[in-house]
């Protein structure tokens, strides 16, 4: 064999080693966590609420964002799609008023609510690779989820508190970009929506950035 042929052959088989290696690349399972903000979005009146407990407002403050995270697994199967399982917890909503209850003089009392939303998602990723390095890809999939509310009352001389908590599904879609930077990391941002899938006028918002790790 000459050496223009012995060097084409050498390049072909380079070649193939490398195509495989890439095709390998794109599939396989993976770990990663995220953080970021959410926001709780409802079409709750919260001071109606305090009203209709006979708890006239001075003042009251709605605080519909907080930090949020998540621990996920996945296993992509080919370049173009992927299926993953996480925790999530999407922070809580926070409600505080102060004013005067009824028969208990006038003396300054406050309320407070929390909202807090977890629980563990599955979903199926749809990857569009743009280069090496870049990919965009949106996700579909649900939230079994856990909304605890927390509520306190506390004045002169008096506290009291209480919580309860439901089991809820919201649906979940979300799209993102990530950069591949090096052979087994990957940076991703992404933007989500969860909604009740009992009561559509309850979503939450969750904006992320997450790190990946291929095992």
């Amino acid at each position: 064999m000459s050496n223009k042929r012995a060097a084409a052959a050498a390049s072909t088989v380079l070649g193939l080693v490398l195509a495989s290696s890439a095709i390998a690349a794109d599939r396989g399972f993976y770990l990663g966590a995220s953080g970021g903000q959410s926001t709780f979005d409802t079409d709750i009146d919260f001071d109606s609420l305090a009203d209709d407990v006979a708890f006239p407002l001075r003042s009251s403050d709605l605080d519909k964002r907080d930090t949020a995270f998540s621990a996920f697994g996945g296993y992509r199967f080919f370049r173009y799609l992927a299926v993953e399982a996480e925790y999530i917890d999407l922070g809580k909503l926070s409600y505080t008023a102060t004013g005067s209850i009824f028969g208990l003089g006038a003396s300054p009392f406050t309320l407070g609510l929390d909202v807090e939303t977890d629980g563990f998602a599955g979903s199926v990723l749809g990857i569009l690779p743009l280069s090496e390095r870049w990919e965009l890809f949106g996700r579909a999939g649900f939230l079994f989820g856990e909304t605890t509310v927390r509520g306190s009352l506390t004045g002169p001389g008096f506290s009291d508190s209480s919580s309860t908590s439901d089991h809820l599904e919201f649906a979940m879609i979300g799209v993102g970009a990530a950069l591949n930077i090096q052979e087994r990391w990957t940076l991703r941002l992404e933007y989500r929506a969860f909604e009740d899938v009992d009561n559509e006028e309850t979503t939450l918002d969750y904006t992320s950035l997450a790190v990946v790790y291929r095992l």
